[in-house]
């Protein structure tokens, strides 16, 4: 989940309202994601980018429905770059460093590791 420099995370970002089943996220979204990174088309719109991470970071109304789409893609194709946050977790002073985002077996990390606030990265 965490990157360490000088990789560049790649995120792509699913704003879950909660209105799709298990069936249709592992069935209808995901594949086409699975096919999106073997296929390695993200290098259309990141062009420049050499080492570097992708995401689908999957912003959830609540505990919840993590868990629950998190039981869904647990070992499904692209499980592995699939993260969950929960949309009231999401603000400026944690979005990036604090520990808020989750993978399908339940491991929390932040995007950034060893982040020092203020002044940015630990050295």
């Amino acid at each position: 989940l965490a990157t360490e420099l000088p990789f560049e995370l790649i995120g792509y970002i699913e704003y879950d309202r909660g209105t799709e089943d298990a069936k249709q996220i592992t069935e209808e979204k995901l594949p086409p994601y699975r096919a999106f990174l073997d296929a390695r088309a993200y290098h259309r719109h990141w062009p420049a980018l050499n080492l570097f991470v992708v995401r689908i970071l999957f912003i959830c109304p609540d505990e919840k429905r993590v868990r629950y789409l998190a039981n869904a893609i647990r070992g499904k194709p692209s499980a592995e770059a699939v993260r969950f946050a929960i949309i009231s977790d999401l603000t400026p002073d944690r979005l990036l460093t604090e520990p808020i985002w989750s993978d399908s077996d339940g491991n929390t990390a932040a995007i950034l590791k060893n982040w020092n606030r203020p002044n940015g990265p630990s050295r």
